[in-house]
């Protein structure tokens, strides 16, 4: 469990530094598209070169890996549409509403996990705080294709804790990769990579944001299952952290308590999974 929750810290970590390397490339006059192909065909080439001589692993869940490219694929265009119809805050709030629709998902089947419903509640209010949805741009066609985009993100957790009980988590990730490098990774070719840092945070996003969270990601989904939603929020504090001890940006107080509470959410749910677990039953 410990080791689990360790590797999900590590895929929060490798997605936090998504922001930095976008607006980089944002900046040197890359489209979000571009940037989407750059984080998926960067990340595909590095996982298929470490995993090439394991790829025939898909043949133990055929199904559970098209799966997976299908979700994947209609995952990055929901969230990169939504982004262009929505302010960020509310696209990526409402990504976050993932971990709600696991959590049903988990009572629908009677796999119920101590003080869950709280542990969600804190973490959807507390990603609210910390990003502050709503603002210029918000329309009902981003709102309603980011509840998508959330949807898709649930099925990839659930998904994941599934496939990789047969097949490597760094072959799934791969696979994951797949169908975001064929849609949008021809885009990169024509993308400005002349431009100062360009070539540097394309690899950055490829590198970390893509091939290092996927594989990171889904070896917590296989060593603790769904409980890894409640940790891959923390993205948002590492984030949080960034802006406050190294850009120096005064943090205000509503993202402070926000930040607290997806730290609190995640405690939670962990110090009530070890309760349960050290209650012996009675002979």
């Amino acid at each position: 469990m410990f080791i689990g929750r360790l590797i999900a810290l590590l895929a929060a970590l490798a997605s936090s530094g998504t922001p930095v390397f976008a607006q980089a490339l944002h900046e040197a006059g890359w489209s979000a598209w571009q940037v989407s192909g750059a984080r998926s065909l960067i990340g595909f080439l590095i996982l298929v070169l470490w995993q090439r001589g394991n790829m025939r692993e898909a043949r133990k869940d055929p199904w559970g890996i098209a799966g997976t490219i299908a979700n994947g694929t209609l995952g990055t265009t929901a969230y990169l549409f939504a982004a262009m119809h929505a302010s960020l805050g509310t696209v990526v709030s409402l990504l976050y509403l993932n971990t709600v629709w696991i959590t049903l998902w988990e009572r629908f089947h009677g796999r119920r996990e101590r003080f869950d419903i709280v542990a969600t509640g804190m973490v959807v209010g507390g990603v609210v705080l910390a990003v502050g949805p709503g603002g210029v741009g918000d329309t009902w066609l981003g709102i309603g294709v980011g509840l998508f985009a959330s949807v898709t993100a649930a099925i990839y957790n659930v998904l994941s804790s599934h496939v990789t009980q047969k097949v490597r988590p760094a072959v799934l990730s791969c696979y994951g990769l797949i169908g975001g490098a064929i849609i949008f990774g021809p885009l990169v070719f024509s993308a400005p990579w002349l431009v100062p840092h360009a070539a540097i945070a394309a690899a950055g996003i490829g590198t970390f944001s893509g091939a290092l969270f996927f594989v990171a990601a889904a070896t917590a989904f296989q060593r603790i299952g769904v409980e890894a939603r409640m940790w891959l929020p923390f993205d948002l504090i590492f984030v949080w952290l960034l802006q406050a001890l190294i850009q120096q940006k005064v943090p205000s107080v509503a993202s402070c308590v926000g930040v607290a509470m997806i730290f609190s959410a995640a405690m939670l749910l962990a110090w009530g999974k070890r309760r349960h677990s050290s209650i012996a039953p009675v002979a």
